[in-house]
Formats: structure tokens, sequence, C-alpha cells
């Protein structure tokens, strides 16, 4: 039910959290190299529709990293 809620027009917090990703996937990964390697651990990764851009974008700029999606469910 959640994600049909996030995708409601109304609920404007995905759509604002997608669209700051999208502006700012090369700053956000700059940071991330300035150490080298790194690993991205996303807690509540949920569908993954926002993590998308940056894992897109990370795979593009051949980053050395990886990703660990985290999600806790009672239907497990």
């Amino acid at each position: 039910i959640f994600q049909e809620i996030m995708r409601m027009p109304e609920y404007y917090l995905t759509g604002c959290e997608y669209e700051i990703l999208q502006m700012n996937a090369a700053a956000i990964l700059q940071r991330f190299q300035q150490q080298g390697a790194f690993q991205l651990i996303e807690l509540g990764a949920g569908d993954g529709l926002k993590t998308e851009l940056l894992l897109k974008h990370f795979t593009k700029q051949q980053a050395d990293f990886t990703y660990h999606p985290i999600d806790i469910s009672s239907t497990v």
C-alpha cells in the first residue's frame, strides 16, 4: 500500500527526494569516492526507485562500490 501512496501526486516527498538525487548524483559520487572504494548501505530500501538513480550513475562512472539494500518487513 505504501508504494501506491508514494506514487500519488499528493505525496510530494518521493518526487522531491528523486529530484534531489537526480540533480546531485555526481556530487554524491565525488564525495563518496574521496576515500576510494566504498559501500552504499541503504536502510529501508523498499522498491529502490530513488536509489536506482544513484546506482545507474555510479555504474556508468565505473565507481568502485558495493551496494547493500536492507529492508525490514513484517511479511518475511
